[in-house]
């Protein structure tokens, strides 16, 4: 049987079970409110939230039937038009999330890849903030023929100093900005290499987020994380320490000069000295340097 005749049986089928159920079923359902007056196709459509006159033409599966049919009728409670939701519907807020993401399945299926899997869909060379490690490996590959003997020490050098950035150990941080707007602030990291004594320090925008929704006039607050765009690269300090040195504490500002990082070491002197002794010699520097000044 040719598959033209067996979608025309199947659909002539499905007319006679619709017809049926409207004349004689549809009587004795107990189930069925009072208020609803189904007479027709359109009206049980509109009851069961399900097409009952689709082609079979149209591929489909129970689970597809049951999302549209999700989604159809959290749109009649957005429009006002489900029963019990003529004035009472979705907020601003809501109807904003609804309408630009979740309305239909297609657009959310495509936001949700977008942000959990977005290496399917962005190319790593067209990105604009690339980190100097990154780049380094691209002009790696680029100045020489791809094969196996280049390829690989270049992603070597690159696996290994993204090793060293991924066992860096925060030890420290800073907020510029002002204590009433954190939430809008730039936030200042520092990080130590478990390698050596160097230092690392990256920044993170939290302005960079998505804007806020409106309602009723007001603004409210960022709730939602910062952009990936918001994180700058980890980079080398030029703060050193002595392996000899104690760290005690670390702390960094913000001038209008730039960024500056200071610590507060310790560091113990064989033969002891006393305390009263280093101050006084330290004064005794200090007051040579200022008379030669």
């Amino acid at each position: 049987m040719s598959e033209y005749i067996h979608q025309q049986l199947n659909e002539q089928l499905r007319d006679a079970l619709l017809a049926l159920y409207l004349t004689y079923a549809l009587a004795e359902d107990s189930t069925l409110p009072r208020q609803y007056k189904i007479r027709t196709a359109d009206d049980l459509y509109a009851y069961w939230l399900l097409d009952v006159q689709v082609s079979q033409a149209v591929p489909t599966t129970r689970v597809a039937s049951a999302i549209a049919s999700l989604q159809h009728y959290i749109n009649a409670i957005s429009s006002g038009l489900e029963p019990g939701y003529e004035t009472l519907g979705m907020s601003s807020a809501q109807h904003k999330i609804w309408r630009d993401s979740l309305h239909a399945y297609s657009i959310w299926r495509t936001v949700q890849q977008v942000r959990h899997f977005p290496a399917h869909y962005l190319d790593p060379m067209l990105r604009s903030q690339k980190t100097e490690s990154f780049k380094k490996l691209e002009n790696d590959l680029n100045q020489c023929r791809l094969d196996a003997d280049s390829v690989r020490p270049a992603v070597q050098r690159y696996l290994a100093e993204f090793e060293e950035i991924a066992t860096l150990k925060t030890v420290s941080g800073y907020i510029d900005g002002a204590s009433n707007n954190f939430a809008n602030s730039t936030y200042y990291f520092i990080a130590k290499s478990n390698i050596d004594s160097t230092y690392f320090w990256r920044s993170l925008d939290m302005s960079k987020r998505t804007e806020p929704f409106v309602i009723d006039g007001a603004q409210l607050y960022k709730q939602d994380i910062p952009q990936p765009g918001a994180w700058s690269e980890w980079k080398k300090s030029l703060f050193l320490l002595l392996s000899s040195f104690q760290t005690i504490v670390f702390a960094l500002c913000v001038l209008i000069t730039g960024c500056w990082l200071y610590g507060l070491s310790a560091f113990r002197l064989r033969p002891p000295i006393t305390a009263p002794s280093i101050l006084g010699r330290t004064l005794e520097s200090l007051r040579k340097v200022i008379k030669n000044a």
